[in-house]
């Protein structure tokens, strides 16, 4: 159900019909620039209803106004990470790209030794998946929006997740990118080049430089 309300005064009570909800979406079709916040069970139970209960606009918005809240304090960080793992099944890819960038966020904000392994193993957990459905390689007829969210989605996994999986992949294709470019598809050249970096050694370096 949707109910419509003009907050004509500081504050102001709605009373909604009908049994008591497990969530709401104050921000219907993304229409108008709000902050909002509800209790942190409410926003989790939304969030792992969102595909089925929310547009990609609203879900967008969602993540958006989560991020707000982080930022300024209003939830912790654990709280933050519980309620955007809701949104790691998405199968819009600008919605998980948005999701990754807001766990970019909270790697700036907290990584340390003492958390790195934790963090790590999250992402593998909450966003692997994602890489699974997608697959490591383009394949025809794919949207554009899943070639660009594929190197996203590697280079997390990959830097912050230590995924090997991930790390298999890329040492196995950057001899194929180094003795012929046009074998790798150009949307992951320039993500095999820069993770193989990290890890690499004086003999790659040199290689780079020639």
């Amino acid at each position: 159900r949707t109910a419509s309300i003009l907050l004509d005064a500081p504050s102001k009570v709605l009373t909604l019909e009908g049994q008591r909800v497990d969530w709401l979406f104050p921000h219907a079709n993304a229409a108008g620039y709000y902050r909002w916040k509800t209790p942190e069970a409410s926003m989790s139970a939304l969030a792992t209803k969102a595909v089925d209960v929310l547009t990609p606009a609203e879900r967008l918005a969602f993540i958006g106004n989560l991020g707000a809240l982080f930022r300024n304090g209003t939830i912790h960080g654990d709280a933050y990470l519980d309620i955007l793992g809701g949104f790691a099944s998405d199968p819009d890819p600008q919605v998980l790209s948005t999701m990754l960038g807001a766990l970019g966020q909270i790697r700036t904000t907290f990584d340390s030794l003492e958390n790195r392994t934790a963090f790590a193993g999250y992402l593998r957990r909450t966003i692997g998946p994602a890489l699974d459905r997608v697959g490591f390689t383009p394949k025809d007829g794919e949207s554009e929006r899943i070639t660009t969210l594929r190197p996203e989605l590697l280079t997390m996994l990959g830097t912050s997740g230590d995924d090997e999986r991930v790390w298999s992949f890329v040492r196995e294709q950057l001899p194929k990118y180094l003795e012929n470019a046009s074998a790798i598809h150009p949307t992951l050249a320039g993500t095999i080049v820069t993770m193989s970096a990290a890890r690499g050694d004086e003999a790659l370096f040199e290689e780079y430089r020639k």
